[in-house]
């Protein structure tokens, strides 16, 4: 076998490697890394499933009470059928089933991505916000008392750097709906993912309630950068990156117990062979998350690459669309270069427009819009509101904002 056909073996095999791996680890609740590849043939692939030692020590106490095949073992999996690998996630849920004490067909309505969606509320229309925003734009405190019925949750941005401001604060502790949106984390890096982020992430959103987190699947920070430093980059639109962001999201939620939902980044120039929304569709798949559409990001892309407005979205998986944002832009034409700009003004452009009205009657668990409009005087952004709460009223049962709402159940 040439050297190239051989390399084309070895990624076809890491692909599905982690895509198993991030499936499993949803499923149990820990990271479950996928084994090298041991052989590689026409139509089979080999791999050694693994956790760590004490969690496959316990859990083969547990299957070989049960009789149970121990799951440490090779497992043989085909790349033209996925009824070995739904074998072995049957196996995967046996052992948690039993490692328990509960049945496996319970296990696995747990990890439905219907059931995890149907427990979070429906916020209606919010405002974003960074930290200390008031002083600069809009405070979300003062929309909300002015204009009650437009505001009904707020999008609080931030990083481990800045933290959580007064503002935000003021309004958990009015028993308000808040989500957290992280600017700081590299999600198509599984090593940008460390304990320190995930503990103080957690803590950042349980402290104002927030209902999930959110951020965009791009990169935050490059090299040694500091985190805080808020550089955003896409990420590379193909395969192996979705699979690697899968992963993150995977692992954000078994160790925050909170919902994660990637967002579409903005870009100028995007690298990669596939459409964003292909590369969204295959993250939410993978991971079997909820996603974050953002339409204003969108038109960007599209415009990118010369494309209609609502190029993919028929092929798209509305189903999975969490949240939504809007926001204003710009055109600008630089040496002959014509793009969009991500200005969050106060107006959004036609084709965001044209995106949001296809998208909300088809995204049936559509659960928040955001308008990114944070950084305009009030008044220049009222009819937009008032446009989205026709387009996604809130409904008058909001549920109670004592809990955090978009706890996963385990």
């Amino acid at each position: 076998m040439s050297l190239k056909r051989r390399q084309g073996k070895h990624y076809q095999a890491r692909f599905i490697g982690e895509a198993i791996s991030s499936e499993i680890t949803g499923l149990i609740g820990f990271k479950l890394p996928y084994g090298s590849a041991r052989r590689c043939q026409p139509s089979m692939l080999y791999f050694s499933v693994m956790c760590s030692a004490t969690a496959l020590a316990k859990l083969n106490e547990k299957l070989k009470a049960a009789n149970i095949p121990p799951i440490g073992m090779q497992e043989r999996i085909s790349t033209a059928s996925s009824s070995e690998r739904s074998s072995l996630m049957a196996l995967l849920r046996a052992a948690l089933a039993t490692a328990r004490g509960t049945d496996s067909d319970t296990i696995g309505r747990m990890a439905t991505f219907t059931e995890r969606i149907a427990r979070l509320p429906r916020l209606g229309v919010g405002i974003s916000g960074e930290f200390e925003i008031a002083a600069k734009g809009i405070d979300a405190g003062w929309m909300k008392e002015n204009y009650p019925d437009l505001v009904h949750f707020y999008e609080y941005g931030s990083d481990l750097e800045r933290g959580l401001d007064d503002g935000v604060r003021r309004w958990a502790q009015a028993g308000r709906p808040t989500t957290y949106h992280f600017l700081d984390i590299n999600l198509e890096e599984r090593d940008d993912l460390d304990q320190n982020w995930l503990k103080r992430t957690k803590a950042l959103a349980t402290e104002i309630n927030a209902a999930w987190l959110c951020g965009d699947a791009g990169r935050w920070h490059f090299g040694e950068r500091e985190r805080g430093h808020g550089m955003l980059m896409p990420p590379i639109l193909c395969r192996e990156s979705a699979l690697e962001t899968a992963e993150s999201i995977r692992r954000i939620e078994a160790e925050t117990g909170l919902a994660c939902l990637p967002e579409n980044p903005p870009s100028v120039i995007y690298l990669g062979d596939l459409h964003i929304l292909d590369y969204f569709a295959l993250v939410a798949e993978t991971a079997d998350c909820g996603v974050l559409l953002d339409c204003a990001h969108l038109a960007i892309f599209q415009q990118t690459r010369g494309l209609p407005p609502l190029t993919a979205l028929d092929s798209y998986p509305l189903d999975r669309v969490v949240e939504m944002h809007v926001a204003g832009g710009a055109y600008r034409d630089v040496d002959g270069y014509r793009y969009i700009e991500d200005s969050h003004a106060p107006e959004p452009l036609p084709a965001t427009w044209e995106i949001l009205e296809y998208a909300v009657p088809r995204a049936k668990n559509l659960k928040a819009i955001v308008f990114e409009c944070e950084r305009n005087a009030p008044e220049e952004c009222v009819e937009v509101f008032e446009r989205l709460n026709t387009l996604f009223p809130v409904k008058a049962e909001l549920g109670s904002t004592t809990r955090h709402p978009g706890a996963l159940a385990t």
